[in-house]
């Protein structure tokens, strides 16, 4: 990885190229990058060529979520309807 907006660096979450578990850098030497994550609870960590691996976006938390949402909702512009006519009267 060459360019310096794709270098892994330490705490950055990642995945495989493939896609997968999310995992964290904790590691990075001239031939690998080790990765910690968890399953069920249980904390686990392997070593993978930097080249099968790839930056991934952070999931959002529940409150991100709700506040995303709340911020668009106020943004979003309502356009009122044109005020309706009054009948012509036809006497």
């Amino acid at each position: 990885m060459s360019d310096d907006d794709t270098a892994l660096k330490v705490g950055d979450v990642v995945s495989f190229n493939s896609g997968g578990h999310l995992m964290t850098v904790i590691y990075i030497d001239e031939n690998s990058v080790t990765c910690v994550w968890s399953v069920k609870g249980d904390s686990k960590s392997k070593s993978y060529p930097a080249e099968a691996l790839k930056k991934a976006t952070k999931p959002l938390t529940l409150e991100q979520l709700v506040l995303d949402s709340i911020k668009l909702r106020q943004e979003e512009t309502i356009e009122e309807p044109p005020p309706c006519s009054e009948p012509k009267s036809t006497v």
